[in-house]
Order: structure tokens, then C-alpha cells, then sequence
């Protein structure tokens, strides 16, 4: 089969099963693993990545669109000094998932 019909095969299946992140994405994965000397499975465990990220990302936007939020806040916005029983480094460091996990001891 010729590299040509292998992409246009390749670019039909990805729409008609409706991976658009695969279908963006799979021309820089393969450039990427061919530079790494990845084996397949490598490439399309990236691959699968890709659009399994993307979609959590897609659904995220989504349900914040269908809240229909008259504001949208993060926690850059977020004043501290109103709520002083909240620890702004403990939360920055839980937003980042930094924090070291402490244990305790009986």
C-alpha cells in the first residue's frame, strides 16, 4: 500500500471514529517517536494520551459552558484576606500538587 492511500485510510477511519486529537496530532507523534526510536506500542500509548487529555479538557470547557456561570473565578482572584481560616500556601500547594504528604503516627 502506498503511503499515500495509507494516510487518506488513516485520516478516514480517525474521523469516521471520531478522534479528532489522533487525527490532528498523529503526523507529530510519528516524528516525535522516530526521533526517540520508540517501539509502537510507545507511540500509540502518546497517541491515546493525546486524546484522552484532550477530551477531559473538551468536557471540562463543556460542563463550565452549560453552568452558565454569570462569572467565571479562579483562585488567582480568590481574596484570602476575607477568609482568614483559609491557608493560601496550603491551597497553592494543593493546587499545584506539590505538597508533601505527611503521615501520622498513633
Amino acid at each position: 500500500m502506498t503511503e499515500n492511500k495509507s494516510h487518506l485510510l488513516l485520516d478516514h477511519y480517525l474521523r469516521q471514529l471520531k478522534l479528532p486529537t489522533m487525527l490532528r496530532e498523529y503526523a507529530a507523534v510519528v516524528t516525535a517517536c522516530t526521533q526517540d526510536h520508540c517501539d509502537y506500542v510507545s507511540f500509540l500509548l502518546r497517541l491515546v494520551e493525546r486524546e484522552a487529555l484532550d477530551r477531559e479538557k473538551r468536557a471540562a470547557e463543556r460542563r463550565v459552558k452549560n453552568a452558565r456561570f454569570p462569572i467565571l473565578k479562579t483562585l488567582d482572584t480568590f481574596d484570602f484576606a476575607a477568609q482568614p481560616s483559609i491557608q493560601e500556601k496550603l491551597v497553592r500547594e494543593l493546587m499545584v500538587g506539590s505538597m508533601r504528604i505527611v503521615t501520622r503516627t498513633c
